[in-house]
């Protein structure tokens, strides 16, 4: 894990190459675990104003414009 440049507390994970590689060639069920495990932990440990502020930065900065199902725009967030 490494020191984000953004507001202090926030944090940035980037795993290696071979990290990525790993996981990508992992069974969908093991995958899905993980997810599930991760996502406990979140709501475990990170309180619900910490998990507000990525809810909204994640809306905010990560929303792309797309083309949705038969060619039309996605509605706006």
């Amino acid at each position: 894990m490494r020191r984000d440049s953004g507001p202090p507390g926030d944090y940035t994970f980037r795993p290696s190459r071979e990290t990525v590689r790993a996981f990508k060639n992992l069974p969908a069920e093991v995958k899905l675990d993980w997810l599930e495990q991760a996502v406990l932990f979140v709501e475990t440990f990170v309180s619900p104003e910490k998990r507000a502020r990525w809810d909204q930065r994640w809306r905010r900065d990560h929303v792309p414009v797309t083309r949705g199902e038969g060619g039309w725009p996605t509605p706006e967030r």
